[in-house]
């Protein structure tokens, strides 16, 4: 099965820089849309919702920054890299405040555009994992709430059910719902680290865990750490 391609909007009022951008993103299996304008801009973001965006300052209609901070306004999910004019680095760092993930000084370098590119698509892709893990971890929840036999469970016990607490055993709950909290925890571990294919660290990214701390879970749920896995 052929894996979809990521898509990215170019936003840029100089048409050579739209094709060359364009040409460019493409040979790294980018699927592409161009606007000219910030107006145009928006409209694309709010009907096509492209994960990543490549977006001028300078632009016609809505300036780069007005676009940075509709997209925060209005909670639009994208990952937005800014291209500034040369020396622009007052400019750049506005960006970044305003919510730009990194930005670009012309004259464009090929080599250090495909180099940004590439880490906020890794970047997207570990958000996009996370966002799967609490899926599963809402499923796993779900399970173990129906396979709990014990007591009704109560508010006192909803941060074990997140992940919120350090204690391992309920106070107001069965053994078997204990097992099926235990339990639902394994799951979702095992996940992160089968996604992240066995690295700890992609896998505590992904989690919103603390490397360390993911160690432990790992050791106290009796899950055997794939790095420690002789060959």
């Amino acid at each position: 099965m052929t894996r979809p391609r990521s898509r990215i909007l170019v936003v840029d009022d100089d048409p050579d820089i739209r094709e060359l951008l364009s040409d460019r993103l493409q040979l790294m299996q980018l699927e592409v849309t161009c606007a000219a304008d910030g107006q145009e801009a928006l409209a694309l973001l709010r009907q096509e919702a492209p994960p990543l965006t490549l977006l001028d300052l300078q632009l016609p209609r809505l300036n780069g920054m007005e676009v940075l901070q509709a997209i925060r306004r209005e909670g639009l999910e994208t990952t937005v890299i800014v291209i500034t004019a040369s020396g622009s680095v007052e400019r750049a760092v506005e960006a970044m405040r305003a919510g730009a993930y990194d930005f670009l000084p012309k004259p464009l370098d090929p080599a250090y555009l495909e180099v940004v590119i590439t880490k906020a698509l890794e970047r997207d892709s570990l958000r996009e994992e996370n966002r799967l893990l609490h899926g599963e971890l809402k499923n796993a929840i779900e399970r173990a709430v129906v396979l709990s036999t014990g007591p009704e469970i109560g508010p006192r016990d909803l941060p074990i059910l997140r992940g919120e607490s350090d204690e391992d055993t309920p106070t107001e709950a069965s053994g078997t719902y204990h097992e099926a909290v235990l339990q639902l925890k394994r799951e979702l571990l095992r996940s992160a680290l089968d996604r992240a294919q066995g690295n700890q660290t992609r896998a505590a990214e992904a989690l919103g865990l603390q490397r360390t701390y993911l160690s432990r879970l790992l050791k106290d749920l009796g899950i055997r750490d794939p790095e420690e896995r002789t060959p």
